[in-house]
């Protein structure tokens, strides 16, 4: 790939006693700013006003990831998710993630769009809202935990875009423990223990949600996911820099970048 819209980070997630590999996109942050021939005229305003914030604000977050961020980016909103779709389907990954804030707010030309795109993207796509997204936009995401399956593992959207998750969600980790399948979790906002806190460093508390200070369920949460080895890694957004952790001795967190500028994880899963 010489376009360097595209900044790529190559990952490898291993599961022992898979019969084959499979290969995995993960975007998220995409933040679209849309309005179209149905947008009132206070929805086009605003449109522009969040597209405008977002060319400066763009190049910030990718000055403090120390990523590229040059004329290549210089797209708006919708032109950048939409290449990233283009990309995506031409890679023809096993399963297209998409972790959060790929609408700015939730508005109607934006979900008219998200919504587009996914029914005509031609693969297997698992959506999580983020903390610019409401719990439920139909077809699209759920605020109840959704399973994607594989032979051997299975991919499992927890809504934590409140930087905590609900009693339904616990019950679902608890049923994975006690029946264990190996399960990569797909969230918004990263998850942070003690083994990945100075890594965290970085960014503001409002960036992750910490074991030691959120509420008992989002501290339960962290726990479960750190401590039981059904759950092999956790992929998620919300830095806007990419930034891949260990959460406990043996089991990453990969973070990917803003999507505005082209961020893709491509995650080969082997045995």
């Amino acid at each position: 790939m010489t376009d360097r819209f595209y900044q790529i980070h190559e990952e490898e997630i291993r599961i022992p006693g898979l019969k084959r590999e499979y290969h995995i996109l993960q975007i998220s942050d995409t933040h679209i700013c849309a309005a179209d021939e149905f947008s009132s005229a206070e929805e086009i305003r605003k449109a522009e006003e969040w597209e405008e914030s977002w060319k400066e604000t763009k190049k910030f977050f990718a000055g403090l990831a120390g990523e590229y961020c040059g004329k290549e980016q210089e797209l708006s909103t919708v032109e950048a998710f939409r290449k990233l779709m283009r990309y995506a389907a031409e890679e023809n990954p096993d399963l297209l993630v998409l972790a959060g804030d790929l609408l700015e707010e939730m508005h109607p030309a934006g979900e008219r769009l998200l919504r587009q795109a996914l029914r005509e993207y031609p693969g297997q796509y698992l959506c999580v809202a983020g903390n610019h997204e409401t719990e439920y936009l139909e077809g699209v995401w759920d605020s109840k935990p959704g399973f994607i399956r594989f032979d051997g593992f299975q991919f499992l959207a927890v809504d934590d875009r409140l930087k905590t998750v609900t009693e339904e969600t616990l019950d679902v980790l608890h049923s994975i423990v006690r029946n264990p399948v190996p399960t990569i979790i797909v969230t918004h906002i990263p998850l942070c223990t003690d083994k990945n806190r100075r890594d965290l460093g970085l960014f503001q508390p409002y960036f992750f949600i910490d074991e030691n200070v959120e509420d008992a369920n989002a501290a339960e949460f962290v726990r479960l996911i750190r401590d039981n080895a059904c759950f092999v890694a956790v992929l998620c957004g919300h830095l806007h820099g990419y930034l891949k952790t260990m959460i406990s001795e043996d089991k990453y967190q990969i973070c990917s970048s803003q999507g505005m500028i082209g961020a893709v994880n491509k995650i080969r899963i082997c045995g």
